[in-house]
């Protein structure tokens, strides 16, 4: 005899509690499935997508998709890794040394007439300047 729980059938948004290690399901209010940690990780099962621009394709997990706390289709994992190599690149050691050697000055520091500054403005904004005004 099958049991009637009512429950709704519907694929599952896992996503993996940090505290208590354990995969839960975020993809409908009201759905109480989580997966106890007597059963087996959930790899094998389908799930909705947790990757960016709200992704939401449903896809199979697997270890790999799981060693995130929520988990991803293989088209966002390769987003999310250009995204996370192009943050590397920005925040590299020879970048940020770079940008050490040639600090911006300060207000008390800098000493220079109306007509240098706004040619200053020019160049850094592509335009011309209004600087009197915020004088």
């Amino acid at each position: 005899m099958a049991r009637i729980t009512n429950a709704l059938r519907h694929v599952h948004k896992y996503f993996r509690m940090p505290e208590t290690g354990l995969w839960y399901c975020a993809g409908m209010d009201g759905c109480t499935h989580y997966m106890p940690k007597n059963m087996p990780p959930p790899a094998g099962r389908m799930s909705v997508c947790w990757g960016p621009n709200n992704c939401s394709k449903q896809f199979m997990l697997t270890p790999y998709n799981m060693r995130n706390d929520k988990p991803m289709c293989d088209k966002c994992e390769e987003i999310m890794e250009v995204i996370n190599e192009s943050n590397d690149d920005f925040f590299s050691p020879s970048r940020v040394s770079s940008i050490k050697s040639n600090p911006i000055k300060s207000s008390s520091q800098v000493q220079s007439t109306e007509s240098e500054h706004m040619s200053d403005c020019a160049s850094w904004l592509g335009l011309d300047c209004d600087c009197r005004e915020l004088r």
